[in-house]
């Protein structure tokens, strides 16, 4: 009984370290770039039962290289959800921009899930937070598209709130607020007109001249004078 117990225990060893020089020599590999023998090597460690965060982020790499970015995203989250540190940081981040280019099948609260993970666990890291804006402004321009623009206005303002030097973005949420201002009337409309200009003076949208931006400015200008 001794010595099958020693020859399970040997066995286990010797499958951990297989799982181990799988990982290195996908890691070489893939650091040469060598994609076909990383995706070799990496397959292998994660059939034989290895879990790092780092191998999910580089399978999810060589997914995203082959145009796959729903199996991708599916490596980033799993790199997010056994990583710690900068490589949970990394996975959330790159499973977050691989939703947004998959947007006809991407499961929203999932991605709500992840920009808020990290919003409470990154909140000053600043990739963390250029990630957050573009989610949530994605998430905010999607429901305009759809009619729904009332439900976006929230989402642009988290949006803002993790960034707030993204003209792009200011320049959504003002123009939601004028599309919703062009259908409101009276007080409503008053308090819509004056929500865009504080935004634009906010953001500084459109002080400069610059293209569209600019076009967005005079839009305002003239509801909040339609509004009086």
């Amino acid at each position: 009984m001794r010595r099958v117990l020693v020859m399970v225990m040997l066995l286990s060893l010797a499958v951990a370290a297989m799982g181990a020089s799988a990982y290195d020599r996908g890691v070489v590999a893939y650091n040469k770039g060598d994609r076909v023998a990383a995706q070799l090597a990496l397959d292998e460690f994660v059939a034989g039962g290895g879990v790092n965060a780092q191998a999910y982020i580089l399978l999810g790499e060589l997914a995203k290289g082959r145009g796959e970015i729903g199996k991708a995203g599916n490596w980033y989250a799993k790199a997010a959800e056994v990583g710690k540190g900068k490589l949970r940081l990394t996975g959330l981040r790159c499973y977050i921009y691989s939703l947004t280019k998959v947007w006809v099948s991407v499961d929203l609260a999932a991605g709500d899930k992840a920009a808020e993970a990290l919003e409470k666990e990154y909140a000053e890291d600043g990739d963390a937070r250029v990630c957050r804006a573009t989610w949530w402004n994605r998430r905010g321009f999607e429901l305009v598209k759809s009619g729904k623009t009332a439900e976006a206005i929230p989402l642009f303002e988290r949006s803002l709130a993790a960034r707030q030097d993204f003209p792009l973005f200011a320049n959504n949420y003002i123009v939601a607020l004028c599309d919703l201002a062009d259908a409101a009337t009276g007080t409503e409309k008053q308090a819509l007109a004056q929500k865009a200009f504080d935004a634009l003076m906010k953001y500084h949208v459109g002080t400069r001249g610059e293209g569209k931006f600019a076009e967005t400015r005079v839009r305002v200008e003239k509801i909040r004078e339609r509004a009086k």
